[in-house]
C-alpha cells in the first residue's frame, strides 16, 4: 500500500514571504521501497503565476547530496496536499538518508514550527522523517531544511519545523494500486500473482495451468487432465460416463441414462423399437364357428 509522512494540516497556512525559496524535510525508509511521488501542502495564495519544481536528493557525508529525481508541478491546488509522479519511480533503501523538497519561485510556504522535535514514522511505517540534530553515519542531519534564491539543496536549518514536502512511497515488490505486484512485472506475472492472491495458481504456471487449477477447483479434474479428460470429468460429474469413456461412448451412456439404448448400441440402433404385430384370425376359422353354431340351433 502506498505511504506518506504527514496527513495533517500546517498550522502556518501562507508564511507572507515573497522571496524564491527551497524547502524540503529530511527522511529515512524502514524498508526498500519504490518512490513514485513528491508530495506537499500548498500554501493558501495561489502559485498560478509560478509553479513549483519538485527535488529527491540522496543525503552525503560532504554535505552536497546526489539528485535522484526532479519534476516540475503543471498545476497546484492552493491549501491542500498535491502531488507529482516522477519520470521514473526511484528505489529508497534502509541505511540511506534522504531529502524532499520543493522550490517555489515566488515563494509562500507552509509550516509548523517545532513539529520535528522528535522522529515522526508514517502511518504505514515505511518512512521516518528524523528529528533534528539526529547523528547518523554520515554526520548530524537537521530537519526543518529551507534554501533561498536559487534552486538547490536546502542546506540551512530552521530547527525542527515541518514545511510539510512529503513522498508517496510503495514496498518493494508491490504495486500500489493492488499490492501484489512489483514494478518489473508483466501483465501476465499480473494475472499469476492475482491467481496466487485467490490461492489457485503458483508462481510459474502458465495460462493452461491456470485453467486446469480452476477446473480442479469445481472438482472436476485432475493436474494434469486436458479438454478432453476435462469433458469426461464434466461427464462423471453428472453420473453418465467412467473415466475411460470416450466421446462415442459418452453418448450411449446419455442414451442409457434416458432408457433409449443399450451398453452396445452403435449411433443406428438407436432408433425407436418396432411395435409388435398383433396376430390376425383367418375368415375361413371365423366361417366354422358360424357354421358350428347353425347346427346347435
Amino acid at each position: 500500500m502506498a505511504d506518506s509522512l504527514f496527513s495533517a494540516s500546517p498550522v502556518v497556512g501562507d508564511s507572507a514571504d515573497g522571496m524564491s525559496i527551497n524547502t524540503g524535510t529530511t527522511f529515512r525508509v524502514t524498508a526498500s521501497v519504490s518512490c513514485t511521488h513528491h508530495r506537499f501542502f500548498a500554501s493558501t495564495v495561489s502559485y498560478v503565476a509560478s509553479e513549483p519544481t519538485a527535488r529527491l536528493y540522496e543525503l552525503t557525508a560532504d554535505g552536497t547530496g546526489n539528485l535522484l529525481a526532479e519534476k516540475a508541478y503543471a498545476a497546484v491546488t492552493t491549501g491542500a496536499y498535491n502531488s507529482v509522479a516522477w519520470d521514473t519511480p526511484v528505489t529508497l533503501t534502509p541505511g540511506t538518508y534522504y531529502r524532499t523538497q520543493h522550490y517555489a519561485p515566488n515563494g509562500h510556504y507552509v509550516a509548523t514550527l517545532n513539529d520535528l522535535a522528535s522522529d515522526v514514522t508514517s502511518a504505514g511505517g515505511l518512512l521516518v522523517a528524523l528529528a533534528d540534530g539526529t547523528s547518523t553515519g554520515i554526520g548530524t542531519l537537521h530537519n526543518g531544511k529551507f534554501k533561498y534564491s536559487a534552486i538547490g539543496l536546502a542546506d540551512s536549518t530552521s530547527a525542527q519545523t515541518n514545511f510539510f514536502d512529503d513522498v508517496i512511497v510503495v514496498a518493494t515488490g508491490q504495486s500500489a494500486a493492488l499490492g501484489i505486484a512489483s514494478e518489473t512485472d508483466t501483465a501476465i506475472a499480473l494475472g499469476r500473482a492475482k491467481a496466487r492472491l485467490l490461492g489457485v495458481a503458483s508462481t510459474a504456471e502458465a495460462a493452461l495451468a491456470l485453467a486446469r487449477v480452476k477446473t480442479r477447483a469445481v472438482g472436476i479434474a485432475a493436474e494434469v487432465d486436458t479438454a478432453l479428460p476435462i469433458g469426461r470429468g464434466k461427464a462423471r460429474l453428472l453420473g453418465i460416463a467412467s473415466t475411460t469413456e470416450t466421446a462415442l461412448t459418452l453418448g450411449r451412456a446419455k442414451a442409457k441414462l434416458l432408457g433409449i439404448a443399450t451398453e452396445t448400441d452403435t449411433a443406428l440402433p438407436i432408433t425407436a423399437p418396432s411395435v409388435p404385430n398383433v396376430k390376425a384370425t383367418s375368415t375361413a376359422a371365423v366361417t366354422a364357428r358360424r357354421t358350428s353354431t347353425s347346427s346347435v340351433s
